[in-house]
């Protein structure tokens, strides 16, 4: 069965885009009130929707396409549509809706630029039947991939004060009924497969265990995402951690953890290889997350807190005998 726990969210506000964990954000959306005109209500989630045309190969292009936006594009609503074009100065821009709407026409749907209000009134989507009770959605099983959550913002001009909106990025079906290590594996095979075929020569299995090509998976996706964002020219296909990949590691703090997905799930990935995590792998720094980490630092004879730093991340991809 589908909570809200095995569901994440894609999305930003006035930072750059990132994920978290559906039941995380709803909690905290709904504690927000607007108080205007005379009136009050409470900024959480107030309808959902989904493109008419999405199919299941779309919502996989839709997943692809966006990672590509988490942690890059700054926020404005003036240059919302340099989404996925370089704005003169280099940079990339977007809003929570135009990250979203632009995402579904980068990947080959008719649907434009199109605002938080516009998207619930357009009939290029449909609207679903979800049932809200304080602020969370007590159905979230009828969710799929890519679907929009919308949430009631400042603007009581609005149909439903309509505000913000929030992406469906992945969902995490029966994690209960998966070790934590069998959602590392789905994980990396779902969203990083070139990489994982890359270092390993193959799709990984989804047995459990943290082996050598689990592993070697682990490493070349973590070289990948500090080449991406810290320019380290690591090599992606060596399994080794290097005292370059170290080096590389000291800017993958838990600041920069919490702001990408992927170090987040490799992070959580690497502490249920070394017994420090069991639930589910969410790609968002949970409390449980930061618990397993001061639970691994303490078994090293480090200080028990959440420090990120290049020598703990090798700790954590030594090979597990």
């Amino acid at each position: 069965m589908i909570t809200e726990k095995d569901i994440i969210l894609c999305g930003h506000g006035s930072g750059t885009p990132r994920t978290i964990r559906m039941d995380t954000y709803l909690s905290e959306r709904y504690s927000k009130i607007v108080k205007k005109n005379g009136k009050k209500w409470r900024k959480g989630v107030v309808a959902a929707v989904r493109p008419k045309k999405m199919t299941d190969e779309l919502r996989k292009a839709y997943v692809a396409k966006y990672r590509t936006i988490l942690g890059r594009n700054k926020y404005s609503q003036v240059k919302r549509k340099f989404c996925y074009v370089k704005y003169s100065d280099g940079c990339y821009y977007s809003d929570c809706s135009s990250s979203q709407n632009l995402t579904y026409k980068e990947i080959g749907m008719d649907i434009s630029s199109l605002n938080t209000e516009e998207t619930y009134q357009s009939s290029k989507f449909e609207k679903l039947p979800v049932k809200i009770k304080d602020g969370h959605i007590i159905n979230p099983e009828i969710l799929k991939i890519g679907d929009q959550l919308l949430f009631a913002g400042a603007d009581d001009s609005r149909e439903l004060n309509i505000g913000h909106t929030e992406g469906i990025y992945a969902i995490y079906a029966d994690s209960t009924e998966s070790t934590a290590i069998e959602d590392f594996q789905r994980w990396m095979n779902e969203y990083y497969l070139m990489e994982v075929i890359l270092s390993t020569g193959a799709k990984l299995q989804t047995d459990g265990e943290y082996g050598r090509k689990t592993r070697a998976a682990a490493v070349g996706i973590f070289k990948y995402m500090l080449n991406k964002y810290y320019d380290a020219k690591l090599t992606v296909v060596n399994p080794h951690f290097y005292d370059s990949t170290k080096a590389a590691a000291e800017k993958a703090t838990l600041a920069e953890t919490k702001k990408h997905g992927t170090f987040a799930a490799i992070l959580q990935g690497l502490l249920a290889a070394q017994g420090c995590y069991k639930d589910a792998i969410t790609a968002t720094v949970t409390p449980e997350t930061l618990s397993g980490l001061k639970q691994f630092k303490k078994s090293k004879n480090m200080k028990e807190d959440t420090k990120l730093t290049g020598d703990v991340w090798q700790l954590l991809f030594a090979e597990v005998k």
